[in-house]
């Protein structure tokens, strides 16, 4: 029971890190954009 408590939650922050990572990139270039047409106007 117990090896597989880890394996899932191990599982979970894999997939939590892999999403967060696209999220966080989407959004930075998002950011840089805006902050880009920002300084511009």
């Amino acid at each position: 029971m117990k090896p597989f408590i880890l394996n899932s939650k191990e599982r979970l922050i894999k997939s939590d890190n892999e999403f967060s990572n696209k999220f966080y990139k989407e959004h930075i270039s998002n950011f840089i954009l805006n902050f880009v047409i920002f300084i511009w106007i």
